[in-house]
């Protein structure tokens, strides 16, 4: 049900839907979608969107769509689910991570480890875009 002054939201004609994390899940366990078209899907909405946001600032496409590939639905909670991770706290080995200060990224910083959060998020099957 939406707000008297909310502009009621269109279904997205993708796999991604307005489904939270759970059930993304759900579906792919389900076998109603597989890791590689929800992956798809996720890049062609910020694909489609962030030249106005520029709210992605790393773009690690081909490495999410190759762990989308080699993921099977079921093998952990969220197996397949796409996400983002912000640039704070969440440091992935061997990409930049800058915090959201200018001077790693003039040194092009990178993680040597991933972080405790990506840790948790990688085992429990996210797709980290």
């Amino acid at each position: 049900m939406t707000d008297a002054n909310e502009t009621p939201r269109s279904e997205p004609d993708d796999a991604l839907g307005w489904h939270d994390a759970v059930a993304l899940a759900d579906a792919l366990r389900s076998g109603a979608t597989t890791p590689s078209e929800l992956t798809e899907a996720a890049i062609a909405r910020i694909e489609g969107g962030d030249d106005v946001t520029n709210a992605v600032i790393l773009r690690r496409f081909d490495a999410a769509r190759a762990e989308a590939d080699a993921i099977e639905p079921g093998s952990a909670p969220f197996a397949g689910v796409p996400m983002l991770v912000k640039d704070l706290g969440a440091a992935m080995a061997g990409e930049p991570t800058y915090l959201g200060t200018r001077v790693l990224k003039e040194i092009d910083h990178r993680a040597e480890v991933d972080s405790f959060l990506v840790r948790r998020l990688r085992a429990a099957g996210f797709v980290i875009l």
